[in-house]
């Protein structure tokens, strides 16, 4: 029996699964894309439909995997305790949740609890996890969804945008997961947690160098935490998540906060900075 990995499956290969999907793929590895919809095709891979609803045919789809990477968005997170249980019941030995952002292993309450509930939901069937923390996603959160129009030359940031905020770009993302997967042994990865960067920047720098390379001035609206916390607490939920998010960057809640970088370790890859992510 190897120590290493080699049948994988990814649930939600689509805002960060396709790129783990396409990194094990090119290591020449079994890889299973778990879709609601037949018509999803990824090369070098097998694309299996399936109803989250439907625990057997979760199960069925993962047969002979042994890691299961949940890639789920954020309005299907609670489904991830069907596709545990199905991974569980399948043999699988490795789960990764949805996690993909702030570090949540120490979360105690607020809008992240619904990931760290699935921490314990997997420790109580025994089916052991891999975090991955990676900071947001710079080619993705500069959207006016998040207060930065940039398009527009507008941008709100919480804070005075001086607190240092660890990036990293989906793409790298998916490098980084399918590293660790291969290149650790299985008891390594058991119970462990991956933390990644590809950039680190202020917002103050993020939307300087956004301003220079498209030469484009950026009217910028600061809001103080306090007042930000107090939007929070009048409002909690959805209406006031993007303002929650900002929040916890200004008070410093990146993955380099937790300790070594596993990135680190790969200095080969030569990540993408927040420069490449505007001028693409």
């Amino acid at each position: 029996m190897s120590d290493y990995y080699n049948t994988f499956a990814v649930a939600g290969a689509g805002n960060v699964g396709k790129y783990v999907v396409e990194e094990l793929v090119k290591a020449g590895k079994t890889v299973v894309a778990l879709s609601r919809s037949a018509d999803t095709k990824f090369a070098g891979a097998t694309t299996k439909p399936v109803d989250y609803a439907d625990a057997a045919s979760i199960e069925a789809a993962l047969a002979g995997v042994e890691v299961v990477v949940a890639a789920l968005g954020h309005m299907a997170l609670g489904q991830q305790t069907a596709l545990a249980d199905a991974a569980k019941k399948a043999g699988a030995s490795l789960f990764l949740p949805v996690e993909y952002g702030n570090p949540t292993d120490q979360v105690t309450e607020g809008p992240l609890m619904a990931k760290k509930q699935v921490h314990d939901y997997l420790r109580s069937i025994d089916l052991p996890y891999l975090l991955v923390f990676t900071g947001p996603f710079p080619d993705f959160i500069f959207d006016p969804f998040l207060g930065f129009d940039l398009a527009n030359g507008k941008a709100e940031i919480v804070g005075q945008g001086d607190t240092p905020v660890g990036f990293t770009a989906r793409a790298d993302v998916g490098w980084y997961i399918a590293k660790a997967l291969l290149t650790r042994t299985k008891t390594a990865l058991a119970w462990s947690i991956l933390r990644v960067e590809g950039d680190r920047k202020t917002f103050n720098e993020a939307i300087a160098i956004y301003s220079k390379i498209h030469n484009k001035k950026i009217d910028v609206t600061y809001i103080s935490e306090e007042d930000a916390q107090r939007a929070v607490d009048a409002n909690p939920g959805f209406a006031t998540f993007a303002t929650w998010l900002k929040l916890s960057w200004a008070r410093g809640e990146s993955p380099y906060a937790g300790g070594k970088l596993d990135s680190e370790e790969w200095p080969e890859h030569k990540a993408q900075t927040l420069e490449d992510v505007f001028r693409a």
